[in-house]
């Protein structure tokens, strides 16, 4: 009997380790999750691309105003720009001979080809406009991998957080039940 007794303690014991060793995890992966900026490759770079482009508009109703003009050649081809606070602007890109090229609303990211073209930015809604505007200008292959790696890292490591804190959670749970059974079961021999 001892033995068996030894054994179900020694298997409580084994789920509180395993819960505590899933929940390191989760905290390790966790703190890798909120360092990516500091670690994944071209980050920095792009970040501070970014960061020297930014620009705060006031952009009234109904209008559309020239925010930029970029250069695109064989290297830096693609074009990234965002509004991060409005749903109601428009950004339109103009080639040299005045043909729209894309217009999207707060959102564009396009491949172009060489030349200079026009950013504008159409306030469509009823009221002035006040927005962050953001853009970029980069090489297509680097900001395509860039991107395409960097949401697979992400969704890697939600997918081992979420599983860990289940696994943790759920070992924790089993050996706390496993524990109330057995004290349960000494206390019925007992009598």
């Amino acid at each position: 009997m001892g033995r068996f007794k030894s054994f179900h303690d020694n298997s409580r014991k084994s789920y509180f380790i395993f819960g505590a060793i899933m929940l390191i995890i989760f905290l390790i992966v966790t703190l890798l999750f909120l360092e990516i900026p500091n670690y994944f490759p071209n980050y920095k770079y792009i970040n501070n691309v970014y960061g020297s482009n930014l620009k705060l508009l006031v952009i009234p109703a109904g209008v559309g105003i020239n925010v930029i003009n970029v250069t695109i050649n064989n290297f830096n081809n693609t074009l990234i720009a965002f509004v991060k606070n409005s749903s109601i602007v428009n950004i339109t890109v103009i080639n040299n001979e005045g043909i729209t090229i894309a217009n999207q609303q707060g959102y564009l990211g396009i491949k172009l080809r060489n030349g200079s073209y026009k950013i504008f930015l159409v306030n469509l809604g009823d009221n002035t406009a006040h927005i962050v505007f953001d853009y970029g200008v980069f090489n297509y292959n680097l900001i395509s991998s860039f991107y395409s790696s960097l949401s697979l890292l992400k969704v890697i490591y939600e997918i081992i957080m979420a599983g860990s804190i289940v696994l943790g959670l759920y070992s924790m749970i089993r050996g706390i039940a496993r524990g109330s059974k057995l004290i349960k079961g000494q206390k019925s021999r007992k009598y």
